[in-house]
């Protein structure tokens, strides 16, 4: 018997594309995750002072695979969907797609993640 997990997860970008690179993740999750539930797609400021505004969503969904097999996934997703710490002529940090789980079986495990406005936004569209 296989055990499944509820993860609840962030997704970001501050691309030139943000919109689009986050609209892909929210395909790819959907497709990953059982009973995928979305946020709208919203935008918030840095929270590292880079300047650059971000677009997030946050997804909720059921997968049937140990998280840390996930967060490879995750890993490898965004290597193939541009991920590299890059930064700007300007000297901004360009961040093109960054996925994570923030909860597991309703249980936080990335507290900084939990408690940013990127997250918390998304996360009550999708509670209340």
């Amino acid at each position: 018997m296989t055990d499944a997990y509820e993860i609840c997860v962030s997704v970001g970008s501050n691309a030139d594309d943000a919109y689009e690179m986050v609209r892909s993740a929210l395909k790819f999750l959907g497709q990953f995750m059982r009973g995928a539930r979305v946020s709208t797609i919203y935008t918030t400021p840095a929270v590292n002072g880079c300047g650059l505004i971000y677009h997030n969503a946050v997804a909720i969904g059921m997968v049937d695979i140990p998280i840390e097999r996930v967060v490879c996934l995750f890993r490898e997703w965004e290597s193939e969907n541009g991920r590299k710490r890059e930064v700007a002529d300007d000297g901004r940090c360009i961040v093109a797609i960054d996925l994570d789980v923030v909860m597991v079986n309703g249980v936080v495990v990335r507290e900084k993640d939990f408690e940013r406005e990127y997250f918390q936004r998304g996360y009550r569209e999708l509670i209340i």
